[in-house]
């Protein structure tokens, strides 16, 4: 049996940096993890962009590590289709992981940023972050995944954001667990929370801690 990994890289989500997942990241640590942090430019970048910057950032953390380490990914929201991005461009790149949970990730995008698309298209051409989170996109589009490692994601369904109400069905104020899902998915979660509080619970951190030990949120 391949040993358990207990080194976590954690991906911040879009319009945040690195802090917004130092919670998290202490609360793992106390759980015994070596805790690393990526820091992107999902703002004003698309994710691909972002996904170039986190394989940079990746193989400086690979060079702190024993030769041959897994690693495991978490991401918040934009996130995890960093991580998915990551996985995708190389099978080089996921020999290096042993599992990943996606938080509140917009897999198969968000209508409401095809809205701001189509309306306002100086705001996506200037957060170009958002026009990554269409649900036309190839990324949005891919509905299995398909990728030799153990993954997980958890979505919320406490909509407690005002925009929440223009996104399509049941969400947590801003990512619907629609989109949260993937088929092929080792594991599915729904927890009672809203998208901007979700990395902050420790039933979350609970919850990721079982999945990168079992590979099932228990």
């Amino acid at each position: 049996m391949e040993k358990i990994s207990n080194v976590v890289v954690l991906i911040h989500g879009y319009n945040k940096t690195k802090s917004d997942m130092k919670y998290f990241g202490l609360e793992l640590s106390k759980l015994g993890y070596e805790i690393y942090y990526a820091n992107l430019p999902l703002r004003f970048k698309t994710v691909e962009n972002a996904e170039n910057i986190f394989e940079k950032q990746m193989n400086e953390i690979y060079e702190k590590l024993p030769f041959g380490t897994k690693v495991n990914m978490v991401g918040h929201s934009t996130g995890g289709l960093v991580i998915r991005r990551y996985l995708e461009k190389s099978e080089e790149n996921q020999l290096h992981v042993a599992r990943i949970v996606m938080i509140a990730t917009p897999n198969h995008g968000i209508t409401l940023a095809d809205k701001a698309d189509s309306k306002i298209k100086i705001f996506t051409r200037l957060f170009k972050t958002v026009k990554s989170l269409k649900t036309t996109t190839e990324l949005a589009k891919e509905r299995h995944f398909e990728f030799k490692i153990e993954a997980g994601a958890l979505a919320g369904n406490k909509c407690n954001l005002a925009i929440g109400k223009y996104e399509e069905g049941i969400n947590d104020g801003l990512v619907s667990i629609f989109s949260v899902y993937m088929i092929g998915l080792a594991d599915f979660k729904v927890l009672p929370y809203g998208h901007k509080e979700i990395h902050y619970k420790t039933r979350t951190v609970s919850y990721v801690d079982q999945f990168l030990k079992n590979g099932k949120f228990m």
